[in-house]
């Protein structure tokens, strides 16, 4: 009998610790950029994607080859509305495992994409309440 094997591990994470590790690391320890972006009427919005190669905590997780503009192209698409436009498209394989990782670790995301917009100078302390809401661990 064949053992069944979840391909989402080779591309996504495959827990909710390591998720948060990744975000930990890449903002905390490496010093990773907010990825924002000023708006023609003066108000700022976060994006998957900003300038310099800079990535939210969700855009972390979204491979190069799988990003599409569109991701950003609306300020209200937030972790919700990303997955539904997802679904709503019927897309490729790999998109299709990109809802899957997005549906299996929905509610981390959402927090750790709040504590990314919400008050990116208090991004440590942010994610300390995650991981603590969560019940992971802070990477020593």
């Amino acid at each position: 009998m064949t053992e069944a094997t979840n391909t989402n591990t080779q591309r996504y994470p495959a827990t909710e610790q390591e998720v948060f590790d990744k975000v930990w690391n890449h903002f905390v320890v490496n010093h990773g950029k907010q990825s924002r972006m000023q708006s023609p009427n003066g108000s700022t919005k976060c994006l998957y994607r900003g300038m310099d190669g800079a990535k939210c905590a969700v855009g972390l997780f979204i491979p190069d080859e799988d990003y599409r503009d569109w991701y950003d192209a609306d300020g209200s698409m937030d972790v919700a509305n990303l997955k539904d436009r997802l679904y709503e498209c019927g897309l490729a394989n790999n998109l299709v495992e990109l809802r899957e990782f997005l549906d299996a670790n929905f509610d981390l995301l959402q927090a750790l994409q709040a504590a990314h917009d919400d008050d990116f100078s208090h991004i440590e302390g942010s994610l300390r309440a995650v991981a603590e809401d969560n019940n992971l661990k802070v990477p020593s």
